[in-house]
């Protein structure tokens, strides 16, 4: 029974061995990985919505140009009615 107990025991020690290593090896790495990949996307995330801000602001600029188009559009027709009528 007691051969049986200190088997048991040298196997835990050298699971646990293997663990960290595997832990090192594999875990490691993976996690390094993933935490970068969660910065990339934070990143992008920061980029997409400061370009949806500068569409959204060039939006708002054409909705303004165009405004100005039909007022300078109705000036210029005024203008030829008048011209055309002297």
């Amino acid at each position: 029974m007691i051969e049986w107990i200190q088997t048991a025991a040298s196997a835990t020690i050298v699971m646990a061995f293997i663990a960290g290593v595997l832990s090192k090896i594999a875990i490691a790495p993976l996690t390094s990985a993933i935490q970068n990949l969660q910065a990339s996307f934070e990143a992008l995330g920061k980029e997409l919505k400061e370009e949806r801000e500068r569409r959204q602001a060039v939006e708002l600029r054409l909705i303004a140009l165009e405004q100005r188009s039909k007022s300078n559009t109705h000036r210029i027709d005024k203008l030829e009615e008048v011209v055309l009528h002297d």
